[in-house]
């Protein structure tokens, strides 16, 4: 398992938080969504708010790998 981060180019504000596995016979990367701010459906988390939750989730899942 490996956690693939997606940031803005400007600055290093966390966008999006995947989990990439390997299937062990086949070598093809599976790609599992965990996090996107563009999936704040109801837009009520500002940009600074929201990158602050996806440092708080991407410690949390370091912590627990």
């Amino acid at each position: 398992c490996k956690l693939v981060l997606t940031t803005d180019v400007n600055s290093d504000t966390i966008l999006k938080i995947d989990f990439e596995f390997q299937d062990k016979e086949t070598s093809k990367k599976i790609t599992i969504p965990f996090y996107d701010f563009d999936d704040d459906r109801i837009k009520q988390i500002s940009a600074y708010q929201d990158h602050m939750f996806a440092k708080k989730w991407l410690k949390i899942i370091q912590d627990s790998i």
